[in-house]
């Protein structure tokens, strides 16, 4: 799992739990201080507030009964998040 995949990817990896939503955020934020430098596409960053709201996904998502939920959602039946994801699906190029 890396910063360069795509969304999806990035999706389909939280939700198999193969990363959790702080580690993503981490990998963001040292990606941009490796090239913020060259490029300054970014006047404020806050990285305290993302990793913390990082830190409750990964909660909501550690205490969720779903099984492919991104967000935590905690609903076993017609999770909005899975019909969302399965939506997501048929739009997705394939991998």
């Amino acid at each position: 799992m890396s910063v360069r995949d795509n969304a999806w990817q990035m999706a389909a990896a939280l939700s198999k739990n193969e990363i959790s939503a702080v580690e993503l955020a981490n990998q963001h934020y040292e990606q941009i201080q490796a090239v913020d430098k060259d490029v300054h596409a970014f006047l404020h960053l806050d990285k305290e507030g993302a990793l913390s709201q990082a830190k409750e996904v990964d909660k909501k998502r550690a205490a969720c009964r779903c099984t492919s939920c991104v967000k935590g959602c905690n609903d076993t039946k017609g999770c909005a998040n899975n019909l969302w994801l399965k939506d997501f699906r048929k739009l997705a190029p394939p991998l």
